[in-house]
This record gives C-alpha cells, sequence and structure tokens, in this order.
C-alpha cells in the first residue's frame, strides 16, 4: 500500500471514530431540562385538570400544563433558569414551587399537594342524649383559599331525625363565604322518642370541593345530655 494511500485510509478511520464516540456524548449534553410530579390532595388522591403556570426569573409566562386523569404532570424542553410553578384547581388553595434547572437534567417533584379551600370542624365529636332531645352542635366553616365560595349542606341522618342549619339570622340552606374568612353556624338535630343506641350524623360543606365532618350520637335513657368535646 502506498503512503499516500495508508493516510486516506488512516484519516477516515479516524472521523469514524470520532463520529461513533463523540455522538452519544453530545446528545446528553444537548438534552433539554423537564419537570415532572404529581398532584394529591390531603388524602393522597389523584387531582386532575390542575393548571400548571411556569414562569420564568423574569416573571414571563413561559409554559402552561395540566395534569392528565391521574394527577401526573410534564414540562419539557426548559433552558437554564429559576422557574416558579403556580399550581392551580378550582375549590384549593394556590401553590407556588421554585425549580432551578440546569438546561438538560429532569427535575421530579414527586407529589405536590393541595390543600381544599373549604375547611369544616367541630368541637363537638360525640355526645350523648335521650330520646326527645333537641340539640345544638356548633360548627365553623372556614375559607382558607384566594375565591369567594358559595357553599351548600348536606346532612346525612338516621331515619326520622330532623335536622337544619343554623346561623344568627335563622335557618340557612346556602352560604357565601368570602376569601379567609370564617363563618359560626349550628347543627340543629331533634331526636325522635323512640331512638335508641348509637347512631352516626354526617355533616357535608358542598362547593367545588366537599368537606365533611362526622358526629357520634348515644341515645340513652337520661334526664340530661352529656356532651364530649
Amino acid at each position: 500500500m502506498s503512503k499516500s494511500k495508508y493516510v486516506s485510509v488512516l484519516i477516515a478511520c479516524l472521523i469514524m471514530l470520532t463520529t461513533t464516540f463523540s455522538t452519544p456524548v453530545q446528545a446528553v449534553w444537548t438534552q433539554e431540562a423537564s419537570i415532572v410530579g404529581k398532584v394529591v390532595d390531603e388524602d393522597g388522591n389523584a387531582l386532575s385538570k390542575v393548571k400548571i403556570e411556569v414562569y420564568t426569573s423574569g416573571g414571563s409566562l413561559f409554559r402552561v400544563a395540566h395534569t392528565d386523569l391521574e394527577g401526573y404532570f410534564g414540562v419539557y424542553h426548559l433552558p437554564m433558569d429559576i422557574f416558579t410553578l403556580n399550581f392551580t384547581k378550582k375549590g384549593y388553595v394556590d401553590k407556588l414551587i421554585f425549580v432551578e434547572t440546569d438546561g438538560r437534567t429532569k427535575v421530579d417533584l414527586g407529589e405536590v399537594e393541595l390543600r381544599k379551600a373549604l375547611k369544616l370542624v367541630s368541637s363537638v365529636v360525640s355526645l350523648v342524649a335521650s330520646p326527645g332531645d333537641k340539640l345544638l352542635l356548633p360548627f365553623t366553616l372556614t375559607n382558607i383559599g384566594d375565591d369567594r365560595e358559595v357553599v351548600e349542606f348536606l346532612v346525612s341522618a338516621p331515619d326520622r331525625w330532623s335536622t337544619r342549619i343554623l346561623s344568627q339570622i335563622g335557618e340557612v340552606n346556602t352560604v357565601s363565604l368570602e376569601p379567609h374568612s370564617t363563618l359560626n353556624l349550628q347543627l340543629e338535630v331533634k331526636i325522635p322518642i323512640t331512638s335508641v343506641g348509637e347512631n352516626s350524623l354526617s355533616l357535608t360543606a358542598l362547593s367545588d370541593t366537599n368537606s365533611t365532618f362526622d358526629f357520634t350520637i348515644t341515645v340513652k335513657q337520661l334526664e340530661e345530655s352529656i356532651l364530649s368535646c
């Protein structure tokens, strides 16, 4: 083989080796960053249709994504920057997460929890009452979100038990709750004269999300009711 032909073959081999070994390394370093995760509620249930707004460090809206039916989301093709992710869903409290990307690495946020805007709480968990008693069970309804909530009430009670929701001005079926406000109400319960034993009663506040509180009422032949807080 002549010297010139040998040099040509050597150069061709070097080019092939350079192409073979440099391509995978170049692909790793030129891939773009992504942010993935799953959105759940306080009970660990997946939340679909959660809106995720992605803002750059300069405050510009870069991209909008949504969770799927199983709560998963992905934001792809992100350059190097510090991004702000704003998670929003009607009936839930907005959540901000800051994520720094290096332009090439996937960031897995794991589970992102959103809290319900409505909180239903009572100081009375269980009580003992007598047949024929009329009870007033106090409870508070709080809106910790940033939007006004229109709330309806649903009471699940034993057969023939009579219930209604009372405010300071009388019976209510629906209330309007401003952001970051609390309303004090009472659940009136009338126990039939024939009722005895342990009974369960549920109060639910219905809006874009539901909040439920359960009471246990034990009916005995007593002269007066005893409340347990």
